[in-house]
């Protein structure tokens, strides 16, 4: 089916919506009448694979990922696991989910899985899911380092106007993604460490070696993958080793101080900063193609009928002028030359975006269901080569770049 042959108003599948600008000069919102019509992708899949949670062949889940870095966005391959993941979430958490959230960031997807004490299992569910089907359609040379920050938006809560995320990719952020921050983690480590099911050996040193462990974890698992991907010129920096200090192995309340002070003492920034420079000396070594670049993929689920309006990469492809942080409006004059080509997939679909570089909104209007049951947005890290990359790669830089 081509494009031309996807309905428009008045024919099935296809509905006019309100897109809402606020116009701060005035003080009064701008409102555009624009025509709103199903991705080309939902027809050619059918509406119920698009909603399918069953296992997806190789080509459906390349089309997916081909559409993703393309057009800026795709379906999520198991869209109602998602979901129904997303309604599983008791009420209350739904509200923590920042908090939530931040817990999971840093710890390998391992740990997502079994039950730990300082995460929410319902939330360490979704996380997981949202990774397993993110890596599932990303290329082969990307690597979903994790989750950075979520939200849930309740009936309230929906953002409707056109807008970019203001997302950053700074050494921050990769630290964040990286390793373990919260208090929790580490509450958790400094308890486990007298554990005699989990000590390393009957020292102070072996539980700092544990804690050590524990803390990079998930780094260590990004540089294998890292290394193995670009070859021998990318020389990321090991992992420290706890100091050797004389212990008394009589004394396990010294083995705990020795814990919280090993933990107390890593400067992760510190070391996250010489990562980045190692990433970028091996990037201006190599081709255009084989650079490294760091993004952020948004997971977006709806708990029902809520709907996102999307702005496809290609009609602003004339825009030559680099985004600028802050500026995450388009004008109207903007508004209104893209009015008849925003999207949006069919009511309750979570879809993948690259949020910081797509235009969206809730989908507004007579003809759209207003669900009130809100929608949850979380963000993935995601390092991949350059070729491999979508257009707009080059748009915002990120801390890899100088």
């Amino acid at each position: 089916m081509t494009l031309a042959a996807v309905p428009r108003a008045g024919e099935d599948g296809a509905i006019f919506t309100t897109f809402v600008q606020e116009d701060h000069g005035e003080g009064e919102a701008q409102k555009t009448l624009g025509l709103l019509t199903v991705p080309l992708l939902e027809h050619d899949l059918g509406g119920a694979s698009v909603l399918s949670s069953g296992v997806r062949s190789t080509a459906e889940l390349a089309q997916l990922g081909l559409h993703l870095r393309q057009r800026g966005f795709t379906p999520a391959p198991g869209s109602s696991t998602l979901v129904s993941l997303l309604n599983d979430v008791p009420e209350i958490l739904l509200h923590r989910m920042p908090s939530n959230f931040a817990t999971c960031c840093g710890l390998l997807q391992a740990n997502l899985s079994p039950p730990c004490p300082f995460l929410s299992p319902p939330i360490a569910a979704l996380v997981h899911a949202s990774v397993s089907q993110l890596r599932s359609i990303l290329p082969e040379n990307s690597i979903v380092i994790g989750p950075l920050e979520g939200t849930f938006r309740g009936k309230f809560g929906g953002i409707s106007w056109l807008h970019d995320d203001e997302h950053r990719t700074s050494t921050q952020h990769l630290k964040a993604s990286l390793f373990p921050s919260s208090q929790a983690f580490f509450c958790h480590l400094l308890s486990s460490s007298s554990s005699s099911s989990l000590r390393v050996d009957e020292s102070g040193a072996g539980q700092r070696a544990h804690a050590s462990q524990a803390v990079f974890a998930r780094y260590e698992c990004f540089k294998d993958r890292l290394e193995r991907m670009c070859g021998p010129s990318l020389m990321l920096p090991a992992a420290p080793e706890p100091s050797a200090e004389d212990d008394d192995d009589d004394d396990d309340d010294d083995d705990d101080d020795d814990v919280e002070n090993y933990l107390a003492s890593l400067d992760l920034l510190r070391f996250t900063g010489r990562v980045v420079e190692a990433i970028r000396q091996y990037s201006e070594g190599t081709c255009d193609e084989n650079q490294l670049v760091l993004d952020v993929v948004n997971v977006w689920i709806p708990r029902a009928q809520k709907r996102l309006a999307v702005l496809p990469f290609e009609h602003r492809e004339d825009q030559k002028a680099p985004f600028v942080p802050g500026d995450t409006r388009p004008t109207k004059e903007e508004v209104a030359t893209f009015a008849r080509c925003f999207e949006s997939f069919s009511a309750g679909i979570a879809l993948f975006f690259y949020a910081r570089h797509l235009l969206h909104q809730v989908a507004e209007g007579e003809e759209v269901i207003k669900c009130e049951r809100g929608s949850a947005e979380t963000r993935y890290l995601v390092v991949s080569r350059r070729s491999d990359a979508h257009r707009f790669v080059e748009r915002r830089k990120s801390c890899f770049s100088r």
